[in-house]
């Protein structure tokens, strides 16, 4: 009788463990709920945007890149996103974005003449109409809402 008790309960908490994970083919949000404009909740100077003009395959700089999409992040302490619209897409604050199923892909551009890239991947926590939340490779955690959908 003990045996199958322990038998039981060592199957109802393989069938637990299973059910309670996240399987790692499963897409966290879509790439439509990405589009928009996001304000950082613990820091609220901080905004991104994720914009829907692909990389232009004539850009010299960036040609490689055309299944990216721009991005542009800012702290309104720092710049505003007028000062980012007058820099055209590329310098500090711009970034090129694709996502994955878990990951959002991003390049940093350096500035206007460099093609130095920094990658900056997030790895995604929550994507819905309303919130992104995401971690970096670094362990950096960053929450933000949505304000605006284009």
């Amino acid at each position: 009788m003990k045996r199958v008790f322990y038998f039981v309960a060592v199957v109802c908490l393989v069938l637990l463990a299973a059910t309670g994970c996240t399987p790692k083919d499963e897409n966290i949000g879509t790439e439509a709920q990405l589009y928009g404009r996001w304000q950082d909740v613990k820091n609220t100077t901080s905004y991104i945007v994720f914009q829907t003009d692909h990389v232009a395959p004539d850009d010299e700089r960036f040609r490689d890149y055309t299944d990216y999409i721009w991005g542009k992040e800012w702290d309104t302490n720092d710049k505003s996103e007028h000062d980012l619209d007058t820099e055209d897409f590329h310098g500090n604050g711009w970034f090129m974005w694709k996502k994955g199923p878990q990951i959002v892909s991003r390049l940093a551009t350096m500035n206007k003449v460099s093609t130095a890239l920094i990658p900056a991947d997030m790895n995604l926590e929550i994507l819905n109409d309303s919130t992104l939340k995401y971690t970096t490779d670094s362990g950096r955690e960053f929450t933000f809402r949505k304000i605006a959908s284009k």
